[in-house]
């Protein structure tokens, strides 16, 4: 039995590729645009500890090493830390050691990453639903500001975008045509997904004594289970199975009927916020 054939470049190519390009400048664009307002929140530490892994730090606290480097607090302290997720330190950490150590170089390079999102969207699009399916996906993503935004800002949804795009990719692939290759993509692409412990403990601030080893989110349209009877629970040997809400569930609105002071109107474009910050602000941020 021949090799299967494969499929040369044609136009629907040449358009994904565009639209990819068209995305990685608009990327670039706005990050340069918006390179002389500072990085804050946890991409500042994603970009600090890439630059100490290259140094060789390993994964230490940045808050107790690069703090007291600058001169702001005591002596530099290598204190071991799982305060982030690990992967998009470590993909950005070869930058640092070929010299490339800034924010703006950083913001760059997820510029890059984000391209590949693009692509991975289109070439997803077009593998389940076709060519012209694919198109249009891959142009929302590229204009999508919920994408792009993270670049900048330097977080690690830059990685996890993209990674999703790669599993839904693989997955589709194996369920068209099952072969012991996909499967190992496919393993290996959805354990590149599971969050440990600390990361998820950290990211969607959990309590870490109840999280399990391993855990896993589902997106807007999925739901992880069904009903009792249609799993094998016994493999717990007794031990709880706990489940939260999905991810998406918590983008809830925050609405006040005042207008709030300069100050908490910056820190509420600054960083993400819980429900439970509405006491904060309707005490301390609203202008009576």
């Amino acid at each position: 039995m021949g090799r299967k054939k494969q499929r040369g470049w044609d136009r629907v190519d040449a358009i994904l590729l565009a639209i990819v390009a068209a995305g990685l400048l608009w990327r670039v664009g706005y990050v340069v645009a918006q390179r002389d307002d500072p990085l804050t929140g946890d991409g500042v530490g994603y970009h600090q500890q890439s630059v100490l892994l290259s140094d060789g730090h390993g994964f230490i606290s940045t808050e107790a090493y690069v703090f007291a480097v600058a001169g702001h607090v005591g002596h530099p302290r290598e204190v071991p830390t799982a305060d982030h997720p690990p992967a998009w330190a470590l993909v950005m950490a070869p930058l640092a050691l070929v010299g490339l150590r800034g924010v703006l170089a950083h913001q760059l390079f997820a510029c890059v990453v984000g391209s590949l999102t693009v692509a991975m969207v289109g070439l997803t699009g077009r593998r389940i639903f076709g060519p012209v399916v694919g198109l249009t996906a891959a142009g929302i993503a590229a204009a999508y500001p919920n994408l792009w935004m993270y670049e900048r800002l330097l977080l690690s949804e830059t990685l996890t975008f993209l990674m999703v795009a790669v599993l839904c990719f693989v997955a589709y692939g194996f369920l068209a045509e099952p072969t012991r290759r996909g499967a190992v993509a496919l393993g290996v692409t959805t354990a590149a997904l599971v969050l440990t412990r600390a990361e998820a403990a950290e990211r969607y601030e959990l309590p870490y004594e109840r999280e399990a080893d391993l855990v896993v989110t589902g997106d807007r349209n999925t739901v992880i289970g069904a009903r009792e009877a249609e799993h094998d629970l016994s493999a717990l040997a007794g031990h709880r199975l706990r489940s939260h809400g999905g991810a998406y569930e918590q983008t809830v609105p925050l609405l006040l009927s005042h207008r709030l002071t300069e100050d908490y109107s910056l820190l509420a474009q600054s960083q993400r916020l819980r429900n439970f910050a509405v006491f904060e602000f309707a005490l301390n941020g609203a202008i009576a």
